[in-house]
């Protein structure tokens, strides 16, 4: 993609001009009527989120607390010279983007980082004691396999993926000084959602289910900031993301186009390729298991049944081949 910073009245406004070649080099080739749609519609996937607020919403993300518990406070907690040289950089962007700004409040979650598999490092904000007196939202989780059915009738497929969706959700008015985050930089409040918030994922989906009502099940199916597009016909398909696109544009939710894959007979969809009616294993996830190190521990034996547990349906007499480890883990937790 490129881009050409312009300027509309006093705010300066990103101009998006899509290159295809990009696109198609990481998804496969594009239909010529999906790509002038998409041309339509720009202005829904820029390179980076605007530098303001996310508009106001009915769902905003509210914090309900349990009624007399007291504000968890923590102490900052000790980082390497990477990690802080990484913390201030990320901080900086954030304060700039406008999605945090400087704090006074009796709150206060400690910062931490993992390494990813790039050796690149993710920020987490240690929100479990917050989480802990959070008045819990039961908001259903959609289960992928309610969507199989649906997705093996269709033979093309667009799949979007939001731009850091959480962040393109503000926190309700009032409660932001609960989102403070303190560091060796000083405490800063969060004005949109952060990772790590107990009910974000419940928020999330409610949201997408109001902004796709009418949509979903019927040729839409969505997983946080995951939303799949399904139809028989190519035909069929420009009418639904054309339907999908405005509704996003609507909203003021923008996509990341790198992560998109769009008029596809195939795609990678929540660890499953799904292609004309069959849906089968992720072969990196096969490979994962294959290549799994002997598990030392419960923490290595949750980890590996939670993954082997979401392949189920593909296994024939799975029960049976795992009760084994089952079995172990009730005995350990027991």
């Amino acid at each position: 993609m490129q881009f050409e910073k312009g300027c509309k009245g006093s705010e300066l406004s990103y101009l998006c001009t899509l290159r295809f070649d990009e696109i198609e080099e990481a998804s496969g080739p594009i239909p010529g009527v999906v790509k002038k749609l998409l041309k339509e519609f720009e202005d829904v996937m820029p390179d980076e989120l605007p530098r303001k607020l996310p508009p106001k919403r009915a769902l905003d993300h509210e914090i309900e607390l349990v009624r007399g518990t007291k504000p968890p406070a923590r102490a900052p907690y000790r980082m390497t010279q990477p990690e802080l040289v990484e913390l201030r950089k990320q901080l900086k962007d954030m304060l700039e983007s406008g999605i945090i700004k400087p704090a006074k409040s009796p709150y206060g979650a400690s910062v931490l980082f993992k390494k990813k598999a790039d050796g690149s490092l993710r920020m987490y904000c240690d929100y479990r004691a917050l989480n802990k007196i959070t008045v819990k939202n039961k908001y259903p989780i959609p289960l992928v396999a309610d969507w199989f059915d649906r997705l093996n009738q269709a033979k093309y497929f667009t799949k979007i993926d939001l731009r850091s969706g959480y962040w393109q959700v503000r926190i309700k008015e009032g409660d932001e000084a609960k989102t403070t985050v303190v560091t060796r930089c000083g405490a800063f409040e969060f004005l949109v959602m952060s990772f790590g918030l107990t009910n974000a994922p419940a928020t999330f989906c409610t949201l997408m289910n109001q902004v796709l009502h009418g949509f979903l099940d019927e040729f839409v199916v969505v997983y946080l900031d995951d939303i799949v597009i399904y139809s028989r016909t190519l035909a069929e398909h420009v009418e639904h993301l054309r339907q999908v696109l405005a509704r996003l544009h609507e909203y003021e939710l923008y996509a990341k186009v790198s992560k998109c894959s769009f008029a596809q007979e195939t795609i990678s969809f929540l660890g499953h390729i799904v292609e004309r009616g069959r849906i089968q294993m992720d072969p990196n996830k096969v490979q994962a298991i294959e290549e799994w190190q002997p598990l030392s521990d419960v923490h290595d034996l949750r980890s590996f049944l939670d993954l082997v547990n979401y392949y189920r349906r593909f296994v024939k007499d799975y029960s049976k081949i795992a009760r084994p480890m089952t079995d172990l883990l009730k005995k350990t937790e027991a």
